[in-house]
């Protein structure tokens, strides 16, 4: 390409890789016409095949045309009628972007109105002399990535994590996949820590992060005090309080714990600056009513040790909620308010800075807003999950975490998990192991629900490494403050795994041992606190 003074580019279906290339940019000269633009492309060759779900297309352009590219409504067949690639596609728009790829609409069938796609793809520069063996590889290559996919019609079969452009979605920043159902997981730094609970060594249990004015971030968290295990849940729990600098952490401990015990499953978040008066307080949401007098158990054998384990120094917090306790600062202190029958709470803020909260789990959610002072709750509406997400006494789902996204649309994370995922194997299980679920709506009265899990039970590090999960729960996600955007998952991790996995673990309907109750099993019951970075 160098001596002949042009660029060649293969355009195939989109693995998820953009390769280094010099970057093609939108047409600065948007009132440019198609006519014009079409006359400083050298070459273009178009083959269409009817009714086929595979493609490939060469442009072979000069220098100057490369930032100025824009195909539009072409069609075209070669003229040799025995051509082995004659009639493949029909090509409509290619528009090149500022991130190497492109926008490839092409029509399968007869009537391209009805069936135009569009679909996202790589570019790859190639020798002339190599043409024609490519053609034929890109052709097989792309058949095996695109045959069997949908186009969209609207944003709901993005399933609101993207736009439907021209019959593709096009995915908002941490979401991938043809529907946007998948969270984009970036590869984890070797060696990094996980955010709480490996270093000190402490059994912690999800939570989520609020970022204050001065940049630092705040991890409140569900903490066992006594040196136990997550099977102390139910009375050594209690939320504590850690910082750090990034939002990866690992996150330090602060002087105090938050709430005392006993409190649970922490879900923190930061009033918008459209709440009350402006001042974005800070609040805790939470299981249990913070006040409990009961000793500590202790599970440890060394005295000394089981002093240290405990929480430091009494907490901030004054009062007693079952629900959710409120301050002006991360540090405290801590004022309880008002509570409804809520069992894993899951709040979140309206644009408009109303705060609503979410509460339930296995086969529904109710949704309640707080009036202005949070003194009292109303109940708004209700999510009724499909039979998928709720088949006994296999089948279950909890942890809901509820977010409104820049467009205005709702959002439900949460965990979903199947018994019979462990050992022995169970040929009915769902593969791999379940621990997540996705629904979306537009108004918060129709909801969807997305046959993909947004995440799996792995962590893949930038060296290749994989490690394996028996599970992840509590679901939460941290926004970047400028973009909106989802910038990091926080989910509670159980690290135990093993050849066959989850051995040691405990029974449930379906599997004598039970990957889901790994958690809590006695001898193997530490958990800790992972926070994971989305692209």
């Amino acid at each position: 390409p160098q001596q002949c003074g042009v660029a060649v580019f293969v355009l195939l279906v989109d693995t998820g890789t953009a390769l280094p290339h010099q970057p093609l940019h939108r047409a600065s000269a948007a009132k440019t016409s198609c006519q014009q633009q079409r006359r400083r492309v050298q070459t273009v060759r178009l083959y269409r095949r009817q009714r086929s779900s595979f493609w490939v297309t060469i442009i072979t352009l000069p220098p100057q045309a490369r930032p100025h590219l824009r195909v539009c409504c072409l069609r075209a067949a070669l003229k040799e009628r025995r051509h082995p690639l004659n009639k493949l596609f029909n090509v409509w728009d290619v528009i090149t972007t500022d991130d190497t790829r492109g926008h490839l609409r092409v029509c399968i069938g007869a009537s391209c109105e009805i069936q135009r796609r569009s679909f996202s793809r790589a570019l790859f520069s190639l020798d002339t002399h190599a043409m024609a063996p490519v053609l034929l590889w890109s052709v097989a290559f792309a058949a095996l990535f695109v045959a069997g996919s949908a186009a969209c019609s609207n944003d709901l079969d993005c399933s609101l994590n993207g736009a439907c452009t021209a019959g593709a979605c096009v995915c908002d920043t941490a979401w991938k996949g043809t529907a946007c159902d998948q969270l984009s997981l970036a590869p984890r730094p070797a060696g990094t820590l996980p955010a709480y609970g490996y270093k000190p060594n402490t059994t912690s249990w999800g939570g989520n992060v609020v970022i204050d004015d001065q940049g630092v971030y705040h991890l409140f968290v569900s903490e066992m005090a006594g040196g136990c295990g997550l099977s102390s849940w139910g009375h050594n729990s209690f939320v504590q309080h850690a910082t750090s600098s990034t939002p990866l952490g690992p996150y330090e401990k602060a002087a105090t714990p938050a709430l005392p015990r006993w409190s649970h499953n922490a879900s923190p978040l930061r009033a918008p600056k459209q709440y009350g008066n402006g001042s974005r307080p800070y609040f805790i949401f939470h299981i249990g009513d913070a006040s409990s007098s009961s000793p500590v158990h202790n599970c440890t054998q060394d005295a000394a040790l089981a002093i240290s384990l405990q929480p430091v120094g009494p907490a901030t917090a004054s009062g007693s909620s079952s629900l959710v306790h409120v301050a002006q600062t991360p540090e405290g202190p801590w004022q309880p308010l008002a509570s409804v029958g809520c069992n894993n709470p899951a709040p979140f803020f309206h644009p408009n800075g109303s705060l609503f909260v979410g509460c339930g789990g296995g086969s529904h959610l109710t949704v309640y807003l707080a009036n202005v002072d949070v003194s009292s709750w109303s109940e708004v509406f209700s999510v009724d999950f499909p039979a998928t997400w709720n088949q006994p006494p296999y089948i279950k789902t909890e942890d809901p975490f509820l977010w409104m996204d820049k467009r205005g649309h709702y959002h439900l994370l949460v965990h979903r998990y199947d018994y019979r995922n462990g050992q022995p194997t169970n040929p009915n299980a769902t593969q791999p192991v379940l621990v997540s679920g996705h629904a979306f709506s537009e108004n918060g009265l129709a909801w969807h629900f997305a046959d993909q899990p947004p995440f799996n039970h792995w962590l893949d590090f930038n060296d290749g490494h994989r490690q394996m999960f028996a599970t992840m729960e509590r679901p939460h996600l941290f926004f970047d403050q400028a973009t909106g955007d989802a910038s990091h998952l926080v989910v509670a991790a159980s690290p135990v795994w093993g050849d066959p996995p989850c051995e040691p673990c405990d029974a449930r309907p379906g599997a004598a041992h039970s990957c889901v109750v790994c958690k809590t099993s006695k001898g193997v019951d530490w958990t800790y606190t992972l926070i994971m970075a989305l692209k």
